[in-house]
């Protein structure tokens, strides 16, 4: 029951042709309650007009020149065919609420960034390194989300190429 006044509120705040087709194939096709509320094919033949009812339309034309030459017809103006109302509105904010609710809850959202080795003030520094009393190449190591450092140091072999 509740699923099919949601489907129903949905289906008159957003009136767009495939928004309302969508409803209709997702949920009041197989929906058996929407379903009993849907006249049946008898009641919705008696809606339509079949060319045999009609007669004789020579009275139609007149009264239509008549209507134009009154203004009560603009010709070439398109009719509104969505008059927005309550729904719409309701629908409206409540997209807008949807939107703020999630710039304000991703606002303070900043991926982390990544240091480079040896940028920033780490506290540690290494002006020389020694191996075996002579000059070694330094490689600093700082992993992500710890507070390990780790520094290797490698001799340089002579012409200063490091294996």
């Amino acid at each position: 029951m509740l699923k099919c006044r949601i489907a129903g509120f949905f289906y008159r705040a957003f009136p767009l042709y495939r928004w309302r087709s969508f409803l209709i194939r997702r949920h009041m096709e197989a929906c058996p309650l929407c379903q009993a509320g849907l006249a049946s094919r008898d009641e919705a033949l008696l809606l339509l007009t079949r060319d045999s009812d009609v007669k004789d339309l020579g009275f139609l034309w007149p009264g239509i020149r008549r209507r134009l030459k009154e203004g009560q017809i603009e010709p070439g103006k398109p009719r509104i065919a969505w008059k927005p109302g309550w729904n719409s509105a309701l629908g409206a904010a409540a997209a807008v609420a949807a939107v703020t609710s999630l710039v304000l809850l991703f606002r303070g959202f900043r991926p982390e960034t990544i240091a480079a080795p040896g940028s920033g003030n780490n506290g540690i520094q290494v002006v020389s390194l020694m191996v075996e009393g002579r000059p070694a190449d330094a490689v600093y190591f700082h992993p992500q989300d710890s507070e390990m450092v780790i520094i290797w140091a490698e001799k340089v072999r002579e012409g200063g190429v490091t294996p």
